[in-house]
């Protein structure tokens, strides 16, 4: 098999266009307005207070983010001790 040279492109003519895919993104985008949006919401919301938890969770992830794992560091920590007689 060959080898690619450092630096050179392994497809120097890229990925051909997607035609059909971006013609599809297009029309879903039309179809999907707000009142679309707010229909699925809603259903999200009833499917939630149902006990869902998958929809309980993807609605908490819309309003505040999804949850990361990383720690943040902080100053260092200080514990005082006091003895009283």
């Amino acid at each position: 098999m060959a080898q690619f040279k450092p630096g050179q492109s392994g497809n120097p003519r890229g990925r051909k266009p997607r035609i059909v895919e971006d013609a599809g993104r297009g029309l879903l985008a039309r179809l999907f307005d707000a009142a679309a949006e707010e229909r699925v919401i809603r259903a999200m919301i009833e499917a939630a207070a149902s006990g869902d938890v998958s929809a309980y969770r993807a609605l908490d992830e819309r309003k505040h983010g999804k949850v990361t794992d990383k720690i943040e560091e902080k100053s260092e920590t200080v514990i005082r001790v006091e003895y009283v007689d």
